[in-house]
């Protein structure tokens, strides 16, 4: 699967943010996760990323009809304002999904 996640940086200093990963799960069980490498973000921008998640089969997932999944997202950092003062930041991100393995679509995406 490949995760897709767009940050707009509303501020006028730049955001950096440290090492971080991506999670997709069914249920409580951890089916898939794949890091995310820290970067900076400039002032009153926007950067896409596009991770590579490799997911793994587990027992309890049914692979021949409707499956609904949850990824999860948290960067960690801080904006730098005058480059003088650094305010902490944190980014969270969470989306419930279905997959629909028949027809290789996701539906009902709901972030």
């Amino acid at each position: 699967m490949i995760f897709s996640m767009m940050i707009i940086n509303p501020n006028y200093g730049h955001f950096s943010f440290h090492n971080s990963s991506v999670k997709f799960l069914y249920g409580v069980v951890s089916v898939g996760e794949r890091g995310i490498v820290g970067s900076r973000v400039k002032g009153r921008d926007i950067k896409e990323f596009n991770v590579m998640v490799n997911a793994r089969s587990s027992n309890n997932i049914n692979y021949s009809g409707v499956t609904k999944l949850r990824s999860y997202a948290e960067l960690n950092g801080y904006v730098q304002v005058l480059k003088i003062v650094n305010k902490r930041k944190n980014i969270v991100m969470a989306c419930i999904m279905t997959l629909n393995f028949t027809s290789h679509s996701i539906q009902h995406l709901q972030c």
